[in-house]
């Protein structure tokens, strides 16, 4: 239920209106999709993207979770869409949406110059751009140790091309913000939130760090010495952030959630 009610923080905060058409790139198994369908309604439409393979994810597949979704009682209202958004784009050329969404999916960009093309490419196509992600922050000090791990955790699949690691090039808010300004949207509004201590993101990622694999990566992708050094190091601090806690559970550090307009249109029907 945490990544639900996280989810719904969200769409709480971008107040989405009955009966829009929302395109959501990054969805994964679906679990905003959901929130996102219930929110547009029974005369809304979600167009929900991720490249990645359907076989990807654990316990539960992509294409399982999607295809459990799309039998249910939200199905009707989601287009489920294994492409990249230049493809879908390309495909679709006539095509608008209400808002494009981008919730924690922003991560999972190989590169920094990704995330203005994508912005890039949804102006003209969005008149609304709803962003959530991490803030490299912690309110929480039982938090900390998560933005220990996902600065490891970056810097490890920057020297891993081949990686399907769900962080891959770290975004601060900043970043987001200036990269949106750059290809021509205006912020809206903007809130930080605390996650509660259902959503285990913080733990699995502060785990999957402090695991043994995590070395043997090190070892079969990184080739400097210093930066083998360095990743090193940074798993030890990410130990001992977790051993401060004396035994209490990692929490999930603090999102940002935003709401952007595109610069030239000043009305929306979202």
């Amino acid at each position: 239920m945490g990544q639900a009610e996280h989810r719904i923080r969200l769409v709480d905060f971008w107040r989405i209106a009955s009966a829009s058409r929302l395109l959501e790139i990054g969805c994964g198994q679906g679990i905003c999709t959901t929130v996102l369908a219930e929110a547009v309604g029974p005369h809304g439409v979600v167009d929900a993207l991720d490249p990645a393979p359907l076989d990807y994810g654990a316990p539960e597949t992509l294409g399982e979770a999607q295809a459990n979704i799309s039998v249910g009682p939200l199905g009707s209202r989601i287009n489920w869409h294994n492409d990249s958004l230049g493809t879908l784009l390309q495909r679709h050329q006539t095509q608008t949406w209400d808002a494009a969404v981008l919730a924690h999916s922003i991560w999972y960009l190989a590169v920094p110059e990704a995330l203005d093309a994508m912005l890039g490419l949804l102006r003209g196509r969005a008149p609304v751009l709803l962003v959530a992600e991490y803030t490299l922050s912690a309110t929480e000090p039982d938090s900390v140790p998560h933005v220990l791990a996902a600065m490891a955790r970056a810097m490890l699949e920057a020297h891993n091309e081949a990686s399907e690691a769900n962080i891959r090039c770290l975004f601060s808010p900043d970043d987001i913000k200036r990269s949106a300004l750059a290809q021509g949207w205006h912020l809206d509004a903007e809130t930080v939130i605390t996650p509660g201590e259902a959503l285990h993101d913080g733990s699995w990622e502060t785990n999957m760090v402090i695991d043994a694999e995590f070395l043997r990566d090190v070892a079969a992708h990184v080739q400097s010495t210093v930066t083998q050094s360095w990743l090193r190091s940074s798993r030890e601090a990410v130990k001992a952030a977790q051993a401060r806690l004396d035994g209490r559970r990692v929490r999930t550090m603090d999102v940002w959630v935003a709401r952007f307009t595109a610069s030239t249109l000043h009305e929306h029907h979202v």
